[in-house]
């Protein structure tokens, strides 16, 4: 029903029908929803501080919780609709030397829900350095909020492609895998 020998590294991924449509998707539904829970945070204001020292009420909690959330609930929700995609033919996997020899290994084989906890971990960590930076640089000047929820779903975009990059061909693998045909 599907081959893993044309996946072709790490190329394949990004010239991926499926990986575009899982990144679009999800991305869209991130944005929509940190829009809506950051708006409803935000009401009533004009303008909220980038940084509190409790990242409350600020844009700085928005983009420190936006990794974390962005790793759990795409990782989850959007691993079974690949794997279905994957087993219907519709996406190619990498083969069983492809994921021995990628950097990202470990997370390649990992089942679903260590894999959305060490991605949300990893990329907490990585961008929350950015956050703290960025935190201590502006400091708590006020944005308005029309432009606080526009940083908010900018920052979501390289957050969601690197989840989306480790998750998907994970996920196309973990369904070769379950047919034998890695």
């Amino acid at each position: 029903p599907f081959h893993t020998s044309n996946f072709a590294g790490r190329r394949a991924i990004f010239t991926s029908f499926g990986f575009w449509k899982h990144f679009i998707i999800a991305y869209i539904i991130n944005v929509a929803c940190a829009t809506g829970v950051n708006a409803a945070i935000m009401r009533g204001n004009r303008s909220v501080p980038f940084h509190t020292s409790n990242f409350v009420g600020d844009i700085s909690g928005g983009l420190l919780i936006a990794p974390l959330l962005c790793g759990v609930l795409t990782t989850l929700v959007q691993t079974p609709f690949v794997k279905w995609g994957t087993r219907k033919g519709r996406y190619l996997a990498p083969s069983e030397a492809e994921v021995q020899g990628s950097w990202l290994r470990w997370v390649l084989v990992t089942n679903v829900w260590c894999r959305a906890v060490v991605v949300a971990l990893g990329l907490t960590v990585v961008f929350g350095v950015l956050v703290a930076v960025l935190a201590v640089a502006v400091g708590s000047r006020r944005v308005p909020v029309p432009w606080a929820l526009v940083i908010i779903d900018i920052y979501a975009f390289p957050v969601q492609f690197l989840v989306v990059v480790a998750n998907y061909p994970a996920a196309t693998y973990a369904a070769a895998r379950a047919s034998g045909e890695s």
